[in-house]
């Protein structure tokens, strides 16, 4: 199976005073498992983690590099799906709804703590530069397969005619629009800006009501989410003398 990916990125803004391997270790492991990743990692370094969850075919799908510098890299797999004449499509929705959950992390002070322990450090720290994009293309032991359309919520936007393949540019969407902005920006704002340049770098035309309607269903979909991920999983304590015939377990 191929996928196009979701990329982001973030970094802080200012250079930031090293800690110990033994502290990003602890740090990485909570950031992993803040997005349902193995907090076991893939690879390992003094100065970085990867952590990473195959797909059915045994490829990589998620990954999560987190760096002793403050750097937190997420690759994303999004389901690409046939269109009627043959060609690929992407759900603006899976995508906007899994960087709304990065968004939040990256808000986060399990993130915080990654960059520093005091109070002025997190103050010292408190803007971020983020790095956005989709992969055009992905390759796999079938060949080279690319997605030409973007789904969105509602009626699909009109677009330009001689649009074939999808499209990044050099410097991802939102490029300098989020650089230095702050590390707690609401999510939405984030995922508004990269959807609205992502369909407009892709020829999309007219797209505002698109995007609000794309942003609003990601945000529910990942704020549910969030909220399944931190339910409390019920069990039962058993106190000496319950597992008896007819209380729990009996025969």
């Amino acid at each position: 199976m191929t996928h196009a990916f979701l990329h982001a990125a973030v970094a802080p803004s200012r250079r930031i005073r090293l800690d110990s391997s033994d502290h990003l270790v602890e740090r990485a492991a909570v950031l992993a498992a803040a997005l349902d990743l193995p907090t076991v990692p893939y690879l390992a370094g003094v100065d970085s983690q990867r952590f990473a969850e195959d797909d059915d075919t045994g490829a990589h799908a998620r990954s999560l590099l987190v760096t002793r510098s403050g750097v937190l890299e997420m690759l994303w797999a999004l389901q690409q799906t046939p269109t009627e004449d043959d060609a690929w499509a992407v759900h603006a929705v899976d995508a906007c709804a899994q960087l709304a959950r990065f968004a939040r992390i990256v808000g986060s002070d399990d993130y915080g703590c990654l960059l520093g322990h005091s109070r002025w450090s997190h103050l010292r720290h408190s803007r971020v530069d983020w790095a956005l994009g989709v992969t055009p293309t992905t390759a796999s032991n079938t060949g080279q397969r690319g997605w030409r359309d973007i789904v969105v919520v509602g009626p699909q936007p009109d677009r330009a005619s001689g649009h074939a393949f999808g499209f990044i540019p050099p410097s991802g969407y939102g490029a300098g629009k989020l650089w230095g902005v702050k590390r707690s920006l609401a999510p939405e704002q984030i995922v508004r800006l990269m959807l609205d340049e992502w369909l407009r770098a892709n020829g999309y035309l007219r797209v505002s009501n698109a995007v609000e309607r794309t942003v609003e269903a990601a945000i529910a979909a990942s704020a549910q989410t969030c909220a399944r991920r931190e339910q409390p999983v019920w069990r039962p304590i058993l106190l000496p003398g319950w597992a008896q015939e007819g209380v729990v377990g009996g025969a």
